[in-house]
C-alpha cells in the first residue's frame, strides 16, 4: 500500500460561538488538504466542547488538479470518540450543523455520498484531516485517543 503524506492547512482563525442546549463553547473552522502539494478536499469542522467527543466534519473534494468544484457538493460527516476509536458517520443534509456552502454548493444525500465515498477516498480523507489539522487532532488528543 502506498503512503501519501498530507499536510492540512488551516485557514484564518478558529471561530468561537455558544451552545445552545448548554452554552459551552462550539470551535469552529476551515482548511484545506493537500497532499504532495496539490490540494485535494476542502475541509470545514465544528466540535462542541462538553459533548462526549463528538464532532462534525464537512469536506467537498477538488479536482485531479487541485481546484475547487463549482456545485460538486459537501458532504457532512458525525464523528465521535469511542474507547481507542474515532467513528464517522455520514449524515443527512438535515442532520448536519451546516445548510449552505456557496460555490461549494449544497450538502448531499448519505446515499450519494456512500455511493461516491470509494472514488473521492471519503473516509481516507475525513481520517487525514481528523489527524492532521492540528486544531482537531489536539482536542482528540486530549480526549485519551492515541495517534
Amino acid at each position: 500500500m502506498e503512503t501519501v503524506s498530507v499536510i492540512a492547512e488551516p485557514e484564518g482563525e478558529e471561530k468561537l460561538s455558544s451552545c445552545p442546549c448548554c452554552g459551552r463553547p462550539i470551535f469552529s473552522g476551515c482548511g484545506t488538504l493537500k497532499a504532495e502539494g496539490v490540494a485535494i478536499a476542502d475541509d470545514w469542522y465544528r466540535w462542541p466542547e462538553g459533548h462526549q467527543g463528538q464532532f462534525s466534519l464537512a469536506l467537498a473534494s477538488r479536482n485531479s488538479g487541485g481546484e475547487p468544484v463549482d456545485d460538486g457538493g459537501v458532504v457532512a460527516i458525525a464523528v465521535r470518540l469511542d474507547g481507542e476509536k474515532i467513528i464517522y458517520t455520514v449524515q443527512e443534509p438535515e442532520e448536519a450543523p451546516w445548510s449552505d456552502f456557496g460555490a461549494y454548493g449544497k450538502l448531499v444525500s448519505r446515499a450519494l455520498a456512500l455511493r461516491e465515498a470509494p472514488v473521492r477516498n471519503l473516509f481516507h480523507i475525513a481520517g487525514a484531516v481528523s489527524a492532521n489539522e492540528r486544531r482537531i487532532s489536539t482536542r482528540v488528543l486530549s480526549s485519551g485517543l492515541q495517534a
